[in-house]
């Protein structure tokens, strides 16, 4: 336990409850075909900075828990999301497709928080945003606002925005920070975080065959 830097896992499709709570060596992790994560999948993995994969489903409970170094994670594609699953990350951006609902304290303390755009949420916990004292943007095409412990002085929101934030947030024309930016600033860090890193044990599976005869405490 707690053996590990960074997983390459192309044909895993689940992570488990507890998978890898509090391993705080693990740093990155590359699963394209990852669906779900459950509860307290990555509890506490202090020093997980990112999750590289596009087709994450579900987001359980506490999923990623005061996982203090996280920065990315693709939530483009994610249906739905656990309360405080997000809590005392340092994600810079959220952005959903799917999403229509975000549970209780799910960023709660997420303070390099800078962006969400959610084009379906219609509702969100008023605990959501406490403590993301660096929160800029917000797009809310479905969203009316309501008491969310922001500072709305501090706070820009899209021209397709709901109307009901125009009335005490200035209108931006677009996004001002776009995902790919962010993105490369990210990978950008790992490259150079990578080259700090010593005595890596790197898990990689080549075939799905091979994966599934050495783990079966995955789920594929």
């Amino acid at each position: 336990q707690n053996c590990i830097f960074n997983i390459i896992a192309p044909f895993v499709k689940q992570i488990g409850e507890k998978q890898f709570q509090q391993n705080d060596k693990l740093f990155y992790v590359y699963s394209p075909k990852l669906k779900k994560i459950c509860n307290q999948g990555f509890y506490m993995c202090q020093n997980l900075f990112c999750i590289s994969g596009n087709n994450i489903n579900h987001i359980e409970d506490s999923a990623f828990y005061r996982c203090h170094n996280l920065q990315e994670v693709s939530c483009k594609n994610t249906k739905s999301i656990g309360d405080h699953a997000f809590l005392g990350c340092s994600i810079l951006e959220f952005t959903s497709d799917f999403v229509k609902s975000l549970p209780r304290s799910v960023f709660t303390h997420c303070t390099s928080l800078r962006q969400i755009s959610m084009s379906r949420a219609t509702v969100v916990s008023s605990s959501a945003f406490i403590g993301c004292e660096n929160l800029e943007f917000l797009d809310f095409p479905k969203l009316e606002m309501k008491n969310f412990y922001l500072d709305l002085a501090k706070i820009k929101v899209s021209e397709r925005t709901h109307g009901s934030w125009k009335n005490n947030c200035k209108v931006y024309e677009q996004i001002p920070f776009q995902s790919h930016e962010i993105q490369e600033f990210t990978q950008r860090r790992v490259k150079k975080m990578l080259n700090y890193q010593f005595d890596i044990d790197l898990i990689e599976y080549e075939t799905e065959q091979n994966y599934k005869q050495q783990n079966d405490h995955f789920v594929a």
